[in-house]
């Protein structure tokens, strides 16, 4: 029975009768050998040398990551899609014929195939898709191929002018013309920066000043893209998720920068002279009740808090950078919250509870674009961060390593830091050169009664007025009561851990039977670290501020400039000891 073919199998055939006759893809066609010339040029690999598709993918790699556009030294998007497509076409030609490679390999060229008349056959083929490839690009961008084909020809090589690498793309030349456009630049540091600087108060008015924010690799990126979209969509274009996503940060960014230019802006309204005399009135009100300091003591530190604030917000000159830190010898009685209420005017600006340690840390960024930080409950700070700390104190810009990044950015400083603690400055920021960096204003210890009363002259204090009677146009508030910090800090520096320590170990007398007591050796005697540490310990009131591995450091330190009655450290059977001067 004769069995009659199916309508689908009728349809098949006939589809196979009309599809044309595909030309069989192996490595005898001259047209396939001349282009895989070509792109084993491109991936600068050589011909019958390739094994299998992982070389060809090593090459691929290597060639777009010297090119990639995103180098700092430059890069091609030209060339890197060029890289490319030659990739793409020996994937598709392997899925095809797997054995094509092993084929290649097996092929050494003829003496005819490596003859004159060949090489000036396949020259002139690479020459002619040279052309075409240079003709079409000048179609799209004239200028950019203009009066290059003939140098490209003469090359020899696969790229012609428009694969070259010391070309700008179009990207790059998109980008270039934006910053044109913007008056920006990027510095031999790889910052960007305006041409002509930042605006600076009095050059400029100060709402000009407040406007003019830094800019940023980010902002930058943002506003790129946002001027891509608008060359695209002249009229706007429609607003769709992904415009959004890509336009949410900027538009977050301009808001918040707007908003913090408008609340600087309202303090720095200045006062008439009536306001200025209310102003002063609640200046000596606020000294007398709260702190134990004298009162021009106390208003200096607070209107230099005010005064530096706005110094750096309009990129003036700060001198003297002072931190200020509230002290009591016990919890309470509302540091914290004094603190608050003092920089509310800024209540948005201002930081959350910070550490020391997060100050010194150098992956944080954002920490210094807030105007006040607030250091609540000022904990100690490592011996070997305190440079690192009173360097971010007087820096205008500082260096930080971004998230994912091997590189540094740098970051304009424009914090200004209040600190509260419990515990003297002195003993949370051990540093022998003194603390003049630092005003510590102690607070009254009251009754609970008293300290009701307080509270109430406290919350009826108008702190944007206080805020409006520091002038950026004043001299420095704190210059008046240097002399009086420099006096304290050497006070402080004597009754420190540090200093205690110093005046011990300098009147320490070995032949006294406490001291003797503690001698190992039977020649020559020696004085071990732990057994010194516990005679200080039981010898200095108030010296529970030291730990060992500083009273072991700083001994070391004062032995080794000749201070004490030792000569010199060296390691024994019970650790390192000292050897007492002969």
């Amino acid at each position: 029975m004769e069995r009659k073919p199916s309508i689908a199998r009728g349809r098949e055939s006939s589809v196979r009768a009309r599809r044309p006759k595909r030309m069989p893809m192996n490595a005898t066609n001259d047209m396939v050998r001349d282009e895989a010339d070509q792109h084993y040029a491109a991936l600068g690999l050589k011909r019958g040398t390739v094994k299998d598709m992982d070389e060809v993918k090593a090459a691929r790699n290597k060639g777009v990551k010297d090119h990639h556009p995103d180098r700092p030294d430059g890069g091609s998007d030209a060339i890197t899609a060029r890289i490319n497509l030659a990739y793409a076409w020996f994937k598709k030609i392997t899925d095809k014929q797997p054995s094509f490679f092993t084929v290649e390999q097996l092929r050494r060229p003829s003496s005819r195939q490596s003859g004159p008349f060949n090489q000036w056959r396949q020259e002139r083929q690479r020459s002619q898709t040279r052309q075409e490839d240079a003709d079409r690009a000048e179609s799209a961008d004239r200028a950019e191929t203009a009066d290059t084909t003939d140098h490209a020809d003469g090359a020899g090589g696969w790229e012609d002018a428009h694969y070259r690498p010391n070309n700008r793309s179009k990207t790059s030349e998109f980008m270039a013309e934006y910053l044109r456009i913007r008056g920006w630049r990027v510095s031999a540091g790889k910052v960007l920066a305006p041409v002509a600087g930042y605006k600076s108060y009095p050059t400029f008015p100060i709402g000009e000043v407040l406007r003019d924010v830094e800019i940023t690799e980010e902002r930058l990126q943002s506003e790129l893209q946002d001027h891509l979209e608008r060359q695209t969509n002249p009229g706007g274009g429609d607003v769709t998720k992904a415009s959004i996503k890509s336009n949410f940060r900027a538009f977050i960014g301009a808001q918040a920068d707007e908003e913090r230019a408008k609340t600087f802006e309202r303090l720095m309204v200045p006062l008439d002279s009536e306001q200025q005399d209310e102003a002063e009135k609640q200046w000596s009100i606020l000294a007398a009740a709260v702190f134990e300091d004298q009162a021009a003591v106390a208003i200096a530190g607070l209107k230099k808090i005010f005064h530096q604030t706005k110094l750096k917000a309009l990129r003036m000159t700060v001198r003297n950078h002072l931190v200020v830190v509230f002290y009591s010898k016990a919890g309470g009685p509302g540091k914290t919250e004094f603190s608050k209420l003092l920089t509310s005017p800024l209540s948005e600006l201002r930081s959350g509870s910070t550490l020391l340690s997060d100050v010194v840390d150098k992956s944080n960024i954002d920490l210094f674009s807030q105007p006040i930080v607030l250091l609540d409950d000022m904990d100690k700070l490592d011996e070997k961060s305190v440079g690192a700390f009173k360097s971010v104190i007087t820096s205008e810009y500082i260096d930080r390593r971004k998230f994912f990044k091997q590189f540094m950015v740098n970051v304009r400083q424009q914090a200004v830091f209040i600190g509260t603690a419990n515990r003297p400055i002195n003993e949370l920021v051990i540093d022998p050169s003194g603390h003049r960096r630092f005003l510590m204003l102690t607070f009254r210890h009251l009754d609970h009664k008293d300290q009701k009363k307080i509270w109430g002259t406290i919350n009826k204090i108008n702190w944007e007025l206080l805020w409006r009677s520091v002038s950026q146009d004043d001299e420095d508030p704190i210059e008046p009561v240097l002399a009086y910090m420099r006096q304290e800090d050497a006070k402080a520096a004597m009754n420190s851990p540090a200093g205690k320590l110093t005046r011990w170990f300098r009147n320490l007398d070995l032949s006294r039977p406490e001291v003797q007591s503690l001698a190992k050796g039977k020649r020559i005697k020696y004085y071990t670290f732990p057994d010194l540490f516990r005679l200080y310990e039981g010898s200095v009131p108030g010296s529970s501020g030291l730990m060992r591995p500083e009273f072991d450091r700083m001994l070391t330190e004062h032995c080794e400039r000749g201070v004490g009655p030792f000569a010199g450290v060296k390691p024994t059977e019970f650790g390192r000891a000292f050897w007492p001067k002969q």
